[in-house]
């Protein structure tokens, strides 16, 4: 019961935290992978996770990224640093926020981390 109440505000939470330790990577070249983003933010700290966006039609990135860093220091250290080039163009890093987010994660998160409460 307990745990039904206070699962959605936790697991939002605990968003929040991984919220802060993500970048918002902008202005990718076109060639710019997962691996390439990993290994260049990986100066910066240690790269838990990387992703391009690529559309589904085309197969071609949408020229924009995350990625998640392990400390939000290390994120910081990254947002301090400028300019960012990566494959010879020069990128937008930022905080990923809720405005950010890909256009993928169409679903509010608070109806994702629903849950029903029995009444009985």
């Amino acid at each position: 019961w307990i745990i039904q109440r206070l699962w959605p505000a936790w697991k939002h939470i605990r968003m929040a935290s991984r919220t802060s330790r993500m970048l918002f990577v902008a202005r990718l070249h076109w060639t710019v992978c997962e691996n390439t983003l990993r290994e260049y933010f990986s100066q910066f700290g240690k790269v838990k996770n990387s992703y391009v966006v690529f559309d589904k039609n085309t197969g071609l990135s949408k020229g924009y990224g995350f990625v998640e860093l392990d400390s939000v220091t290390c994120v910081q250290t990254a947002l301090d640093h400028k300019p960012h080039v990566i494959n010879r163009q020069q990128v937008q890093v930022r905080p990923h926020t809720d405005t950010t987010k890909s256009r993928r994660d169409t679903t509010p998160m608070q109806s994702q981390d629903h849950i029903p409460i029995s009444t009985d």
